[in-house]
């Protein structure tokens, strides 16, 4: 295949000056327009590139501005008042769409908030909930031993002695109101106290304290219920032993008396006392003396054993208000306690 120049010089072969003359101006504008052509696409190619390039220039410095001065940019590139007005429009529509945009993100921002902050107080009151039923269960334990220790310290009986004491103080106070059911029912109290208290009595000075009182509330009872309705009382004119309570006294007329057990010497027994004559009389006295001697020998005992009994509990309160625990911070000395 012949280049250019081959094909131009093949066509002025045999041909006439002027018509060589023709083809070599030809020739020469058509080189003219391909080098004309060449500078258009080379300078075309140019503007391409520096256009491009102006761009990314432009870009990296829009990168860089905030959307107010984008926009200014904008504005000022618009030679238009039109474009200027639709450019306004523009940023009006995507500062709404905006400001939308924003409050759906703070919405769910917010409900995220929210539902991590149930979440969170639902965690917490679990664990709150776990911590009140292991010391339930750690209570209840407890009590369950406690419960148990009074078991063992009652005799295991299903009502403790200070229960008992307290159904017998209420039914001893109806029956002195005029309630004649508790009355009937002081009895059996008094006989089922007096059972517990001969199990439960850490001595016989403590037994025999509750029996005083329970028989002296009884002879309260007894006195008050005699008093309202007139009922018979033991008398002692003629002499004899009495078993304790109530009974008719009195040098001028008949007086009503309440006192434990005792000795009643009638009239002539006593006048014969006084006078100290007769066998009988030396007799019933010697036998006077002895009683009293063993009461106070029985008294002495039972108040060396309440000393005794108060010293012990003297220590175990001690023992329960220390601030470091069941521990006895202090003895007491050896107790001598002198009766005499």
């Amino acid at each position: 295949m012949l280049s250019q120049q081959q094909q131009r010089e093949a066509e002025l072969v045999g041909v006439d000056e002027s018509t060589a003359a023709l083809l070599r101006n030809r020739n020469a504008l058509q080189d003219q327009r391909a080098a004309l052509d060449a500078a258009s696409a080379a300078a075309q190619a140019l503007a391409s590139t520096n256009a491009s390039i102006s761009q990314q220039i432009n870009s990296v410095r829009e990168s860089m501005m905030t959307q107010e001065q984008l926009r200014a940019k904008k504005l000022a590139d618009a030679s238009d008042e039109s474009t200027k007005a639709l450019l306004r429009q523009l940023f009006a529509e995507e500062d709404k769409a905006d400001a939308i945009k924003k409050q759906q993100e703070a919405e769910a921002q917010a409900a995220q908030a929210a539902q991590q902050a149930a979440q969170a107080a639902q965690q917490a009151a679990q664990a709150a909930q776990q911590l009140v039923n292991a010391w339930q269960s750690v209570g209840d334990s407890i009590m369950n031993e406690i419960a148990r220790i009074r078991g063992l310290v009652n005799g295991g009986s299903a009502q403790s002695l200070a229960s008992m004491q307290a159904d017998f103080a209420i039914a001893a106070a109806a029956a002195k109101a005029g309630d004649i059911d508790a009355a009937k029912r002081l009895s059996g109290l008094s006989q089922s106290i007096l059972s517990a208290a001969e199990k439960q009595s850490s001595s016989l000075a403590e037994l025999n304290v509750l029996r005083s009182q329970i028989a002296m509330s009884l002879t309260d009872v007894a006195s008050v219920s005699a008093a309202k309705y007139g009922l018979k009382v033991p008398g002692f004119a003629g002499g004899g032993d009495f078993g304790g309570g109530i009974r008719l006294v009195g040098e001028n007329g008949p007086e009503l008396e309440a006192t434990g057990a005792s000795r009643i010497f009638n009239a002539n027994q006593t006048a014969k006392m006084l006078s100290g004559g007769g066998s009988e009389t030396a007799a019933e006295l010697r036998m006077l003396r002895e009683e009293i001697s063993q009461f106070r020998g029985d008294s002495r005992a039972q108040n060396l054993q309440l000393i005794l009994n108060s010293d012990v509990v003297a220590k175990v309160l001690r023992r329960v208000e220390t601030p470091d625990g069941l521990l006895i911070t202090d003895t007491l000395p050896e107790l001598k306690p002198n009766l005499m």
